[in-house]
C-alpha cells in the first residue's frame, strides 16, 4: 500500500481521498472522531510518496525529496484528519544511542511539541548572525527531569527563518526590538558577529515557543539519561551527516526487505 501526499510550496503536506481511498475507507469504517486528530501510520505498512501539488504549477518544493525519504524510513508518522484531507503532523526517526530525529510539519504540532518539551530550558548555544541583530539556535539543553525549579520563567519566542544563506531553515531568536527579552539584548553585546556562544541564565529557566512554522522542519533529540536531561540540536554538519547515514541505512534495509518479499 502507498500513501501519496501533495507537497505544497506553502509548506503543508496533504493526503487526499482521491489519491488514497483505502486510507479514508478505514477512517470511515469506524475511527472515532477523538482519534482523528492524531492518526498513527506505520511506514513499513504504507509506503509514503510525495508529489508536487497541482497548484504549484510544476514547481517542486525544495524540501519535498528529503522529507519523503524521512517519512519512508521513520518508525512512526502521525497525520491529522482535517478539512477532508489527512495532513502531515510529525514523524519520528530512530537514530540509535537514545537519539531520534523529529520532523514537524505544522505550526499546531510545533506549538504542542514546544509546550511539552521546551518549558524548562537550562541553557543554549547560538551563533550571532553576521550583519544582523539575531542568533541562529544550534543546541539547547533542558534542566534535569523531575526537578522542581525555583527560578523564574523567561519567555523566548523563536521564529523559523527560511531565508538563511545556508539554504536551510534556521530557528532564530531576535536580539533587538520590542519582542526581544532584555537579557538577550544585553547578552548580544558580549558576543561577536559570527561567534557561537552559550547563554545560561542563573536566576531563570527558559520557556521556548516557535512562530512562522510554514514547512517541515527536522531537529535532533537526545535523551541524556546519565544527566536526566534532554538536548535538542537544530543544525550543523555533524547533525546533517548523522541524518544522511541513518536515512541511507534505513532505506537499504527497507529495500532488502522488499526484495526478499518479492523473491519469497
Amino acid at each position: 500500500m502507498k500513501l501519496i501526499g501533495h507537497a505544497f510550496v506553502t509548506g503543508r503536506i496533504d493526503f487526499t481521498r482521491e489519491l488514497n481511498p483505502w486510507a479514508f475507507q478505514r477512517i470511515d469504517a469506524g475511527m472515532k472522531k477523538s482519534q482523528r486528530d492524531r492518526i498513527f501510520v506505520d511506514p513499513t505498512q504504507a509506503k509514503f510518496e510525495l508529489v508536487s501539488a497541482p497548484v504549484n504549477e510544476g514547481e517542486d518544493p525544495e524540501w519535498m525529496s528529503q522529507t519523503e525519504r524521512i517519512l519512508r524510513c521513520s518508525e512512526s508518522v502521525y497525520l491529522q484528519y482535517k478539512n477532508g484531507v489527512l495532513r502531515f503532523r510529525v514523524a519520528n526517526l530512530d537514530a540509535g544511542k537514545d537519539r531520534s530525529f523529529v520532523t514537524i510539519g505544522t505550526q499546531e504540532e510545533f506549538d504542542h511539541f514546544a509546550a511539552s518539551k521546551w518549558n524548562k530550558i537550562r541553557y543554549f548555544y547560538a551563533e550571532r548572525r553576521p550583519g544582523a541583530f539575531c542568533f541562529d539556535f544550534n543546541t539547547m539543553i533542558t534542566h534535569r527531569d523531575g526537578v522542581e525549579l525555583e527560578t523564574r520563567p523567561m519567555e523566548l519566542e523563536l521564529r523559523l527563518d527560511q531565508n538563511h544563506l545556508s539554504g536551510r531553515p534556521q530557528l532564530v531568536i531576535d536580539a533587538t526590538g520590542s519582542g526581544a527579552p532584555l537579557e538577550i539584548i544585553e547578552w548580544r553585546g558580549n558576543v561577536k558577529e559570527g561567534e557561537t556562544a552559550r547563554y545560561s541564565p542563573t536566576k531563570s529557566h527558559m520557556v521556548c515557543s516557535v512562530r512562522n512554522v510554514n514547512r517541515p522542519f527536522t531537529l535532533l533529540h537526545e535523551d541524556r539519561k546519565e544527566f536526566r536531561s534532554h538536548s535538542y540540536t537544530f543544525n550543523g554538519e555533524k547533525m546533517d551527516k548523522l541524518l544522511d547515514r541513518v536515512i541511507e541505512r534505513k532505506l537499504k534495509s527497507i529495500e532488502a526487505d522488499e526484495a526478499a518479499e518479492l523473491n519469497g
